[in-house]
């Protein structure tokens, strides 16, 4: 997974809670995910119910959907302002 920092603290803080997040604590994960279904837009209903049921289909998902969130700025900053809540 390849991932760039940013430059500001704030926002590689994110990164690295989220990274920590979508690796490690999937259950945390899953529940940012529920709570914040605008976060999984792009993605099929049966890809959706199926992270939420299956732990190894939510770490495989995390691989890919983390460096797509992380990269992005301004979709970092809406983690960051969903983390902050």
């Amino acid at each position: 997974m390849k991932v760039k920092r940013t430059g500001d603290a704030r926002l590689d803080q994110v990164v690295m809670d989220m990274i920590f997040t979508g690796c490690y604590d999937l259950d945390r994960f899953r529940k940012l995910l529920a709570d914040h279904p605008d976060l999984l837009d792009d993605q099929p209903q049966d890809l959706i119910k199926e992270i939420m049921e299956d732990d190894v289909a939510l770490m495989k998902f995390a691989f890919r959907w983390l460096p797509v969130y992380l990269n992005d700025v301004s979709r970092l900053k809406e983690l960051a302002r969903i983390l902050n809540q």
